[in-house]
């Protein structure tokens, strides 16, 4: 009867996640690949976020010299689809019908690709990856090369197994921009979005055409989250009253919560001029 040791495994962590891991992508072995998995007996379990290349083997006494003399020297290529839509929308992460992703451990690293986080850096052109490609590119969103003979560095050992390797993204940050529609006239003094106790982070931007409808901005890019911990609030106070100052008698909160930007909308996550924006329309 075989026993299982798992050679390696991938994490998928993404900084707009609370747990860093979801499914947001589904990695499929090529054509190659897969006939080298099944001739050596190998599976590929996918977990959320994660997967792991196990190896059956009936060679208890030294099964990792059976490695290294018959499987080492091999190289296995991984499809990466997009399956979940939004990932684009909340990460930095970009499409471009020229060029594709290619993660490697040739060098060694723990992470797969060349900075702290995927960056255009580790795109390639899709000539270069020709011969590795055999389907359509409609959802592959990179390419994953494991060579097994880089799992190690020196001599191999059991106990290092499962080899961990990451491959990490970061979330986009935006300027968030609320446009406050005041449909019963709630709105009588200068109001202000709060974060926890602090005011400071956003401006307001006056009113839109309809006077009914006020706009404020961050001053600067807020990274999306999943969830976070800060409460955003709009706050009505005088405008010698602030947050910071601990004057909050005259404050009225008009709204204990506003809703985080929602990724899932296309429109409400837009570039103007290189900058992107978070766009939330709360009425009150």
């Amino acid at each position: 009867m075989p026993f299982a040791l798992k050679l390696f495994r991938i994490n998928f962590q993404n900084t707009y996640y609370t747990n860093q891991a979801e499914n947001d992508f589904h990695v499929i072995p090529d054509e190659k690949t897969k006939k080298f998995m099944h001739d050596h007996n190998m599976r590929l379990i996918s977990y959320r976020g994660m997967i792991e290349m196990m190896w059956l083997t009936t060679r208890f006494e030294n099964p990792l010299q059976v490695f290294e003399q018959k499987i080492a020297n091999h190289h296995l290529n991984f499809y990466v689809e997009i399956s979940n839509p939004h990932v684009f929308s909340f990460s930095l992460l970009t499409i471009d019908p020229e060029q594709i992703y290619y993660f490697s451990n040739s060098t060694g690293s723990q992470k797969l690709h060349q900075k702290d986080y995927v960056s255009e850096e580790d795109k390639v052109s899709l000539q270069r990856v020709a011969p590795i490609i055999g389907k359509s590119l409609k959802n592959i969103f990179g390419i994953i090369n494991i060579q097994l003979d880089k799992l190690w560095k020196g001599k191999i050992n059991i106990e290092q197994l499962p080899i961990e390797y990451t491959i990490q993204i970061k979330a986009r940050e935006t300027i968030w921009s609320y446009q406050i529609v005041d449909l019963h006239n709630r709105i009588k003094v200068p109001a202000k979005v709060v974060i926890d106790t602090d005011d400071s982070y956003f401006i307001y931007k006056g009113t839109a055409e309809n006077k009914h409808i006020h706009l404020y901005e961050s001053i600067k890019p807020i990274a999306l989250r999943d969830k976070i911990n800060q409460t955003f609030s709009l706050t009505m106070y005088p405008e010698s009253s602030t947050k910071k100052s601990g004057d909050t008698n005259q404050e009225e909160v008009v709204l204990e919560r506003l809703p985080l930007p929602d990724v899932s909308l296309s429109q409400s996550n837009m570039k103007k001029g290189g900058v992107f924006y978070s766009n939330v329309v709360v009425y009150v």
